[in-house]
């Protein structure tokens, strides 16, 4: 995806970004109707929860913070001038620019989304539900915190010019 001089990407973006959104938001909710359904049928755990599942919990637990600590700093990173600013032309810049906004938001909300996808696995493993809700609410608050707000991304472009 190249950028281009249509003042009409940045909207285009932002729109797309609250679509990718509004999809992932709503991913955490269809993964919660799955371990619901699959929670009802009083299956045998596949892994020992007391002993085995502890030690994965831990792990998933762990790298499911690791990730969200990440993504503050993957946004500096970025969104860093040295990112965006080798263009002369100032339409350039802001469509590329808004182009890196796009990305970063796609790539953090795939970020997001993984401790409930964790939450999923980790309910698979030991039939516990708990860890779902506590996974995919971790889930769902950092995508809140992920949230594309236009006045945000509006002014990031004109800092950038």
């Amino acid at each position: 995806m190249s950028p281009s001089n249509n003042p009409q990407d940045f909207n285009q973006r932002y729109k797309l970004a609250l679509m990718i959104w509004f999809n992932m938001f709503v991913s955490i909710f269809i993964y919660g109707i799955i371990v619901f359904s699959v929670g009802m049928k009083n299956l045998k755990p596949m892994i020992d929860p007391l002993s085995q599942g502890q030690m994965i919990r831990w792990v998933f637990y762990g790298v499911s913070f690791s990730i969200i600590g990440l993504i503050p700093w993957m946004r500096s990173k970025f969104l860093s001038r040295e990112n965006s600013m080798h263009c002369p032309d100032p339409q350039l810049q802001r469509a590329r620019l808004s182009l890196n906004l796009l990305q970063y938001t796609i790539i953090s909300l795939g970020l997001c989304e993984l401790p409930g996808i964790l939450g999923v696995v980790l309910f698979f493993f030991t039939r516990e539900v708990k860890d779902f809700y506590w996974l995919g609410g971790i889930s769902l608050a950092s995508m809140m915190g992920c949230f594309p707000r236009y006045d945000r991304w509006s002014s990031l472009i004109k800092e950038g010019q």
